[in-house]
């Protein structure tokens, strides 16, 4: 489970320094990047300036942006076929008729796609931090060190925010709703 959080943690990192990319790549002259201040929307602050913090240079800048450019249409349709599959592994499961047969070729499906979806995104992870030197990396450690002791507070707020969902989920008409376990 802490592999499993730590690596949520990094892949977070790792999206972030993706959306600063975009903001700061301007020039290619070798010099640290000087990243601005990006408004965070939902909370009105700003967000840590990544680049800046870690380091980087214009090239790796650039050089990040590109990597994620390109693999962004394979994520992209990788999750997507996530989001197909879990649909029909979902219908599968609550159709009018079981077919535990449909149901094991649905998961099947599943699990394929996930792990399709982990192996990109994970490629990602490793292509960034072969951009990386070692001073930079060791920032990154201690940054997503840093993020990780902040998230029990933000998965607070998401635990809530996750109970709003499933009461939205229930008032959804001719979406199937999965039985929880609890009950209200």
């Amino acid at each position: 489970m802490k592999h499993v959080f730590s690596t949520a943690v990094f892949i977070f990192c790792i999206v972030a320094l993706t959306a600063f990319g975009s903001s700061t790549a301007n020039g290619q002259d070798g010099k640290p990047a000087e990243a601005s201040p990006t408004p965070d929307a939902k909370q009105g602050t700003k967000r840590p300036e990544l680049f800046r913090m870690l380091g980087l240079t214009q090239d790796q800048v650039v050089r990040i942006r590109r990597l994620n450019m390109a693999r962004k249409p394979q994520l992209d349709a990788a999750q997507d076929r996530l989001k197909n599959a879990m649909v029909s592994l979902d219908r599968a499961i609550y159709a009018d008729t079981l077919d535990e047969t449909d149901v094991v070729a649905k998961l099947k499906e599943e699990q394929q796609a996930q792990a399709e979806v982990q192996r990109l995104r994970f490629a990602g992870e490793l292509a960034v931090r072969k951009i990386l030197t070692p001073d930079q990396l060791v920032r990154f450690r201690d940054l997503r060190e840093r993020l990780a002791s902040e998230r029990p507070r933000a998965n607070q707020k998401r635990d809530g925010d996750q109970q709003l969902r499933s009461v939205r989920q229930l008032n959804r008409v001719g979406q199937p709703v999965r039985p929880t376990g609890k009950t209200p």
